[in-house]
């Protein structure tokens, strides 16, 4: 069940919204990606959902154009495995040409766990993904596998800084150094930066003062249905 997140630029204007996905068990109700993901790629069925959930938001694009709606881009995930699959950017095309929309409106997130992997390898992979014109974001950095590395080998379009490090921005000033000094770094690089998990208007303040470009979090909206997300921002019935 793709729920929608919207992020939000200083003008309070949702540009891009993030698809999501929720595990809704009989028993125990919805259950946290965090707990069904790991389990998906222990049992290599992770790229499965991510390309599902990739042609779902190409098929729910193509049907807003269809009603003359004015669409923004939409984020999807993918895994470390998906991003191991041979013909990840082929596949990637062919969802996305299959219903016939613009690809600059779909942008990949790649979680910081690519850390871990070859960077040469993450670099030619982006590069052909930019080369086909799909936007690429990196997603939680600041997190357990950060590395400045990443951002010197691949060319991201965007970097969203892991909630961890935005929780006590306003507090901890060892955290405001740290977050300052990688926005900076990111606008040198011409990269986009989203501040993720931002939960007060403090937080908002911080981070627009370093120079945070974008903003995401429960502070601007929680997680919605789909069909909250068109009737709210789309003004779909």
């Amino acid at each position: 069940s793709p729920i929608s997140d919207g992020y939000v630029v200083t003008s309070n204007m949702v540009i891009s919204a993030e698809s999501l996905v929720r595990l809704i068990h009989p028993t125990y109700g919805l259950i946290s990606p965090a707990k069904i993901i790991p389990i998906l790629e222990k049992n290599k069925m992770v790229s499965v959902v991510d390309f599902y959930v990739l042609e779902l938001v190409c098929k729910r694009l193509k049907k807003w154009q269809m009603k003359g709606k004015e669409v923004v881009p939409i984020s999807v995930n993918y895994s470390r495995i998906t991003l191991l699959e041979k013909d990840v950017v082929e596949r990637t095309i062919n969802i996305i040409n299959k219903y016939g929309i613009d690809k600059n409106l779909i942008e990949i997130e790649i979680t910081e766990t690519i850390g871990n992997m070859e960077h040469k390898f993450v670099a030619e992979l982006a590069e052909k993904f930019m080369q086909e014109g799909i936007r690429l974001a990196l997603d939680d950095f600041g997190s357990e596998y950060s590395s400045l590395s990443t951002l010197a080998l691949v060319p991201f379009n965007v970097v969203k800084l892991d909630k961890s490090i935005i929780n006590d921005i306003v507090t901890n000033k060892r955290s405001q150094v740290i977050v300052e000094n990688v926005i900076s770094v990111c606008k040198k690089l011409n990269m986009v930066t989203v501040a993720e998990g931002i939960e007060t208007e403090n937080q908002w303040k911080e981070v627009k003062r370093m120079g945070c470009d974008l903003g995401q979090g429960y502070f601007f909206g929680k997680p919605i249905k789909i069909k909250e997300f068109e009737e709210k921002f789309l003004k779909l019935e």
